[in-house]
């Protein structure tokens, strides 16, 4: 019995040394959480700071930011994605030279789920170029706040 706890923890500890790798070397370059994460870092972890997304390793053009009410079977429409209809805070497209090269989602701030982050917007969705790509970013808890017309 003592073997099998043994074989247990070790094959578990092999798993969470295999995660971590993976996660250091492997994460996704499109993922704005990361991004932000570092730029916190690089900013003495202040809970204001101002971020150019354009600086994100990840080759893109344009990003398209969809508020979590827009259907998500509109935007796998324009844009060949497979969101699921699930109530999320936002959902982003990259893409290269019209070709989507990346999707991801955010859960809402309110939803409990975090890390999240959450941008500012009062329209149901827009897109922003890499040449104009500045906002401004404040952090509570593990949450991001980004707000475009603040940051210049």
């Amino acid at each position: 019995m003592f073997g099998f706890f043994k074989k247990t923890l070790f094959l578990l500890s092999l798993i969470v040394v295999g995660y971590c790798i993976y996660t250091m070397f492997f994460e996704s370059k499109y993922d704005i959480r990361s991004f932000l994460m570092k730029e916190w870092a690089q900013n003495d972890k202040l809970d204001s700071f101002c971020t150019d997304l354009s600086k994100m390793s990840s080759e893109w053009d344009t990003i398209y930011h969809y508020s979590g009410d827009f259907p998500a079977s509109e935007i796998n429409k324009r844009h060949g994605t497979d969101f699921e209809n699930l109530h999320i805070g936002c959902r982003i497209v990259y893409k290269l030279r019209g070709v989507t090269v990346a999707q991801e989602s955010y859960e809402t701030v309110c939803s409990g789920i975090i890390p999240t982050i959450s941008f500012y917007r009062c329209d149901e969705n827009w897109c922003i170029d890499r040449n104009n790509a500045k906002f401004s970013v404040k952090k509570y808890g593990e949450e991001f706040y980004l707000r475009r017309d603040t940051c210049r």
